[in-house]
């Protein structure tokens, strides 16, 4: 336990549910009054040792497709907000990642893919396609870099899952220690921490282009949709750390041409984390989303 931030964090306010739509001058905590919470590795637990994972700022809506939101002073334990009837309004980030070929990329990439064997599926395999194979690809065209997900959203060791991002999550409210207060990370901060958690690579905020977002409403979540150009290097370190990171629920990565695998989604879905049911609620059923993926991939060439 860390003593401040768990003091800090029962000393807050309580409020329940039906008071969401109030506004707030300070930060207050939405959560069952007279239980206390404890603070751990970033992480927010009951007394019994149930793990309630992240602290969530609660946000308004305004605008999804360009990202624009109010924040609140209410904050909530995740496990907890998802229990609730309506989950609260709040913020996840998603990156995708694409790896722009060089000239010298196109002979080691058909080597990367024969080095990996992973055959588990029926599409199991490094390179996803519906229609595009490796000789058709050329110099300057993007790679999109995937998850092979093997835990979590459906997906197992013994059944991997495509995930069409290879880094996002939640964004957390963490304790900042030298403040002793609770602050909400920026965007760019929580998939600076993720990709180097998951896939072993320190990557400069500033190298992340924000896309647009969406509202997924099942969730209630404001999605920030990122992207992130890498290279061979960057590449190759991923595919190392990625095998076999089962505690980080990976074990390798997938590579495709973007709108083919978006062809394959559209087809089956049930190849994908989330599967049938989140696809009316994931970005690719965004036009405008696409729309501004695809000007980005035309910009990079």
């Amino acid at each position: 336990m860390e003593k401040k931030a768990t003091d800090c964090l029962n000393s807050l306010k309580k409020i329940s549910f039906d008071k969401l739509d109030e506004r707030y001058t300070k930060s207050v905590l939405c959560y069952e009054k007279d239980l206390p919470l404890y603070y751990q590795k970033d992480k927010i637990y009951t007394k019994d040792n149930k793990n309630l994972k992240d602290l969530l700022r609660v946000i308004r809506i305004k605008d999804a497709d360009n990202l624009k939101y109010e924040n609140t002073n209410i904050l909530i334990p995740r496990v907890y907000a998802e229990s609730l009837t309506e989950i609260p309004q709040h913020i996840s980030i998603q990156c995708l990642f694409f790896w722009k070929l060089k000239k010298e990329d196109l002979e080691k990439l058909g080597n990367l893919i024969q080095s990996e064997a992973y055959n588990k599926t029926i599409y199991d395999k490094m390179w996803i396609s519906l229609e595009k194979d490796l000789l058709s690809l050329k110099e300057n065209d993007s790679i999109y870099v995937m998850s092979r997900r093997v835990g979590g959203w459906d997906g197992s060791v013994e059944r991997p899952v495509i995930e069409l991002l290879c880094s996002g999550g939640h964004l957390p409210t963490l304790w900042n220690n030298e403040k002793e207060c609770f602050e909400t990370l920026e965007p760019e901060e929580l998939l600076k921490k993720e990709i180097l958690e998951e896939m072993g690579l320190s990557i400069d905020k500033k190298r992340f282009m924000k896309i647009g977002g969406f509202h997924a409403i099942t969730t209630n979540e404001l999605v920030i949709l990122c992207a992130l150009f890498i290279d061979r290097k960057e590449l190759n370190k991923m595919v190392s750390f990625a095998r076999g990171n089962i505690s980080e629920n990976v074990d390798g990565i997938y590579l495709g041409e973007f709108e083919d695998v978006m062809k394959l989604y559209e087809l089956h879905p049930e190849y994908f984390a989330g599967g049938k049911k989140a696809k009316p609620t994931n970005f690719p059923g965004n036009t405008n989303l696409m729309d501004k993926i695809k000007i980005l991939l035309e910009d990079s060439k």
